[in-house]
């Protein structure tokens, strides 16, 4: 998943420049739909909330293909947390894990799926 990787780094440089959190994540969802040959293999279904702002991004990848959804589609995996603290996480700011662990970031459904997310990230 080097490609993935090269890409979503260059995404995370732009948004230390002052990018928005929506901005990130259409950034991010586009970098997952130009590269269906190397997420090949996901199925899963994902939503990210943000807790202050009602910003809700929802997609899904099925055997690496890039769907967008809606925030009343059924996902896999919920997450939620306030603006800043996801901003911070996706900037690696801060630790998924701790983040999870100190209640900033709250979990719903498949942890795995979380972390097949976090592994081209």
């Amino acid at each position: 998943m080097s490609v993935i990787k090269a890409q979503i780094k260059e995404v995370l440089l732009t948004a230390q420049d002052g990018a928005s959190l929506k901005q990130l994540l259409d950034a991010v969802g586009d970098v997952l739909s130009r590269n269906e040959s190397e997420l090949k293999g996901i199925t899963y279904a994902y939503r990210f909330c943000v807790s202050d702002t009602g910003l809700c991004k929802a997609f899904s990848l099925v055997d690496g293909q890039y769907f967008e959804k809606t925030e009343l589609d059924e996902a896999d995996c919920i997450v939620t947390a306030t603006e800043k603290d996801m901003m911070d996480i996706f900037l690696r700011k801060q630790k998924p894990l701790t983040a999870l662990l100190r209640g900033k970031l709250q979990l719903k459904g498949s942890k795995a799926a979380l972390l097949r997310f976090a592994e081209f990230l």
